[in-house]
């Protein structure tokens, strides 16, 4: 009998011992992350919010060389170093909850190929159109026909930049480029000499999922400059267009 008194009593306080775990389980907050899995640039800047937890929290990254991580206010914010690979980002709570996030880095690379050229003059004055395009026409373009861009983003509006100034290309220019869009610029070293092209990105991008490219027009934006000149400031639009088709590289 006194055996089974005692098999009660051990009974009875692992059952307190279980509702008293189950209950601090249920009173803790969950810690959860508005994502499981984000996918970045090399050098990108991204934020995760933080949707719940216990507070005080820390990061702890699996690959130091591939990105970095720092909790503010309820956001895990996650730095790219400027390489390509897998990752994974802890973020623990004062109560040693956990969660993770997946990280994917990946570059993302565009080619675009100039089709073709045009010098645009938009004015009621045909006079006006005639000289602009005259000396329009004297200001050479940086590429030819079959010539073109790749960009590498570094992160959403930044990355390096490579020109090919022909077709098929003896020799291949390297820089840089920001986008602040629909301003594009691009700086490199053509034969030791530093060049930069300022260039408009034309909203009428004309997107061909059936033919698996986009077209696209950049335009160098003379209109500013003739409009400052007296003789010819009743003008529209006076600029340098290239018309390229982005494919993948």
């Amino acid at each position: 009998m006194i055996r089974g008194y005692l098999n009660l009593v051990v009974l009875f306080l692992f059952l307190i011992g279980t509702a008293s775990c189950s209950s601090s389980s249920r009173d803790l907050l969950p810690l959860e992350l508005g994502a499981r899995k984000v996918e970045i640039l090399p050098e990108e800047i991204t934020t995760i919010d933080i949707l719940s937890g216990e507070g005080s929290y820390e990061s702890i990254v699996e690959d130091k060389e591939l990105v970095s991580a720092t909790v503010i206010d309820k956001k895990l914010v996650i730095i790219g170093k400027g390489k390509k690979g897998l990752t994974n980002v802890i973020v623990r709570d004062r109560k040693n909850q956990v969660a993770s996030i997946h990280i994917v880095i990946t570059a993302k690379e565009e080619v675009w190929r100039v089709t073709h050229f045009e010098d645009q003059v938009r004015s009621e004055d045909l006079e006006a159109i005639k000289i602009i395009k005259d000396s329009l026409s004297k200001k050479d373009y940086p590429i030819t026909t079959g010539g073109g861009y790749k960009l590498t983003y570094l992160d959403k509006n930044r990355g390096d930049l490579v020109i090919y100034t022909e077709n098929t290309p003896s020799e291949l220019f390297y820089g840089t480029f920001t986008l602040d869009f629909p301003s594009l610029n691009m700086k490199y070293v053509e034969k030791g000499k530093s060049k930069e092209l300022n260039y408009t990105i034309s909203p009428d991008i004309i997107q061909s999922s059936s033919l698996g490219f986009n077209k696209i027009v950049l335009y160098e934006d003379w209109t500013s400059y003739f409009q400052g000149l007296h003789s010819l400031s009743k003008i529209d639009f006076a600029g340098k267009l290239q018309y390229l088709k982005s494919t993948l590289p």
